[in-house]
């Protein structure tokens, strides 16, 4: 205890305010670089303003005696309390949460609605004190709620909610010692627990700089390594991207034991098209594609480019059988596409399987290119699926077995057609 009021008699108030002015200035403008820098980041321009008003308010308080009395008191303390409330904003608009900054924004405002009552109408210091002190606990105890909301699983998270929390609980003794002790005539006059309240803000005030600095850079980490993994021509995941969503699909199932397919999409004649018409054409040929494709997948389907003319198509949750029926759709949609002015089709190879608990992704893709192999060795404009074959003797897996689908019309399973237009309820199927 005596430790703790030696070093707080080291301490000087005009110095404490002095550091606190160039951490905030330095934050602000910190942030606003990062704004101008990466303006899609979330937030960013929040937390800038939130530093900027800090940053006037307690100037505008440090000048207390020089300048008129509502401006150090109203204006200052209405700035200081903006700040936290546009922290609260930019938690808000970071994780994207549909709640409004209303809350802290009428915090705000009642809080100088007092103050202006207990500087202009009544002038008295205590209650002043006692109200900043509950408004700014208020506001840190909303952000605290608002970062535990969004905390699940993530422990950076918690970490941030639980300082706030920490810092709104301390920041409240003021509001319980300013009646017991009594407030100061001079705000920069030497006093525990004026001394006390300037340290702690300084040192919140620089924790909550880097918690927010280390949100935003984690942010933009994520963006980035988002950036790396999207195919720059078709918009959609590149060879690394897909594989990556195909790895966690595979170790989910092995946890679950739900189902996933998979399927290759080849576009027909694709070399012809680049040879013939031009690459721009077969540029737009693949754009078209992906386009067409993504718009007829659920939300946790991952598509990708995985080279050349041939996608990877990931559907988690789904059997062969209903996957077929997604490939059909797809070919239905591909059909319909018709993207040159001569009207030159475009169609595609569909290898489609199953994939099996335990198993790796590279014998998965590669029976799902054997299935692609079928469907182009049998004419094209089709979809082959191979399933796994439990059975390891090498006489059981010469010679792949053939099977139809009843469907209204079938025809034969060694035929497709490589024209634009296709039997709408026919679909061959290889097992295996």
């Amino acid at each position: 205890m005596h430790v703790g009021v030696l070093i707080l008699a080291w301490l000087d108030n005009r110095t404490l305010l002095a550091t606190q002015l160039v951490v905030l200035l330095v934050y602000a403008f910190t942030f606003a670089a990062m704004r101008r820098m990466h303006p899609t980041l979330r937030g960013t321009g929040q937390i800038a303003l939130g530093f900027a008003s800090g940053f006037l308010g307690t100037f505008l308080i440090a000048a207390r005696g020089t300048i008129p009395l509502w401006l150090s008191v109203i204006v200052a303390n209405f700035l200081v309390f903006a700040a936290m409330a546009h922290f609260y904003t930019a938690i808000l608009r970071f994780f994207r949460s549909p709640r409004k900054p209303l809350a802290g924004w009428l915090v705000t405002v009642a809080a100088t609605v007092a103050m202006t009552f207990y500087c202009i109408g009544h002038d008295s210091i205590v209650p002043r004190i006692l109200i900043a002190s509950i408004t700014m606990s208020l506001l840190r105890g909303i952000v605290a709620v608002e970062l535990y909301r969004q905390a699940a699983g993530r422990t950076f998270f918690k970490v941030f909610a639980a300082l706030m929390s920490i810092e709104a609980v301390i920041g409240l003794n003021r509001f319980f010692l300013t009646p017991i002790l009594g407030a100061l005539s001079s705000f920069l006059q030497p006093d525990i627990v004026q001394t006390t309240a300037l340290a702690l803000h300084l040192i919140f005030s620089s924790i909550l700089g880097v918690l927010l600095l280390l949100t935003l850079c984690g942010e933009l980490l994520a963006l980035s390594q988002a950036r790396t993994e999207i195919d720059s021509l078709s918009g959609t995941f590149n060879r690394r991207g897909i594989e990556t969503r195909l790895a966690a699909e595979l170790k989910r199932i092995d946890r679950s034991g739900q189902r996933l397919s998979i399927a290759l999409l080849d576009i027909d004649h694709f070399k012809s098209i680049n040879d013939t018409i031009g690459h721009a054409a077969g540029d737009d040929a693949l754009r078209g594609v992906a386009d067409t494709v993504t718009a007829r997948l659920r939300a946790y389907d991952s598509f990708g480019r995985y080279g050349g003319d041939e996608f990877l198509l990931v559907l988690p949750q789904t059997s062969s059988a209903d996957a077929t029926i997604v490939t059909e759709r797809i070919h239905h949609a591909i059909d319909a596409f018709s993207l040159f002015s001569d009207g030159l089709p475009i169609t595609l190879s569909i290898g489609l399987t199953q994939a099996v608990q335990g198993e790796l992704a590279t014998d998965l893709l590669a029976r799902a290119d054997r299935a692609l192999y079928e469907a182009k060795r049998s004419g094209r404009n089709c979809t082959r699926l191979l399933l796994h074959d439990p059975d390891p003797r090498p006489e059981a897996l010469a010679a792949p077995k053939t099977a139809i689908l009843s469907t209204p019309h079938p025809r034969p399973a060694t035929t497709c057609r490589s024209g634009a237009h296709r039997t709408a309820a026919t679909r061959d199927l290889i097992t295996k």
